[in-house]
C-alpha cells in the first residue's frame, strides 16, 4: 500500500518530466501537442493537490488517535490514583485510630501507674512474736510473694522510640507532597 507522499513524490517527478518535455515541445512548436502535455501536468496537479488533502486528512486523524489514546492512558492513570488515594486514605484514617487508642492508652497509664505504686503492699512487724508469728501465719504463702519486675525502662521507651521513630520517618516529605498536589 503506498502513502499519499509516496504517490505525491511519484506525481511530482513524472510532472518534472513533463515540464522538460513541454518546454521542448513548444520549443519546436509542437503547439498542439504542447497542450495535450500541458493538460496532463494540469491533471496531474490536480491529483497531487487531492493527495495532499488526503495526507493531511489522514495526518489530521492520526494526531486525533493519539490524543484518543493519550486520553485513554490519562484516563488508566487517574482510577489508579483513585485506587491508590483510597488506600492512603484508609491507612491515614487507621493511623488516627491508632493514635486515638495509644492516646486513650497514654492517659490511662499514669492512674495506673498510681494505683500500682499505692497498692504496694507493706508488711507489718510486730515486737510481739506471738503476734508476729500468727500475721505470719495469717499471710501463708503469699507472706514475701514475689514480684517480677514490669521493666517499664525498657518496655515504654522502646514504644516510645517507635512511634518517633516511625512518625518521623518520611512523614515530613509525604505531609509536603501530599497537601500541595493533592
Amino acid at each position: 500500500m503506498t502513502t499519499p507522499q509516496t504517490e505525491i513524490a511519484t506525481i511530482n517527478a513524472k510532472i518534472a518530466e513533463l515540464r522538460t518535455l513541454w518546454h521542448d515541445l513548444a520549443a519546436k512548436g509542437k503547439h498542439a501537442e504542447a497542450v495535450g502535455v500541458e493538460n496532463e501536468i494540469a491533471g496531474l496537479e490536480r491529483a497531487v493537490a487531492r493527495y495532499e488533502i488526503q495526507a493531511k486528512a489522514e495526518g489530521a486523524e492520526r494526531k486525533r488517535q493519539q490524543a484518543v489514546s493519550a486520553a485513554e492512558s490519562t484516563l488508566k492513570q487517574i482510577e489508579a490514583h483513585k485506587v491508590a488515594r483510597a488506600e492512603l486514605e484508609a491507612v491515614v484514617v487507621e493511623i488516627e485510630e491508632a493514635a486515638k487508642a495509644v492516646d486513650a492508652a497514654m492517659a490511662r497509664l499514669q492512674p495506673a501507674f498510681t494505683k500500682c505504686a499505692a497498692s504496694w503492699p507493706s508488711w507489718q512487724k510486730f515486737k510481739d512474736t506471738e503476734q508476729q508469728q500468727a500475721y505470719d501465719a495469717e499471710l501463708g504463702a503469699d507472706k514475701y510473694p514475689r514480684f517480677d519486675a514490669l521493666r517499664l525502662r525498657l518496655r515504654l521507651p522502646v514504644v516510645l522510640a517507635i512511634l518517633s521513630h516511625r512518625g518521623n520517618r518520611g512523614l515530613a516529605e509525604i505531609l509536603n507532597a501530599a497537601d500541595a498536589r493533592f
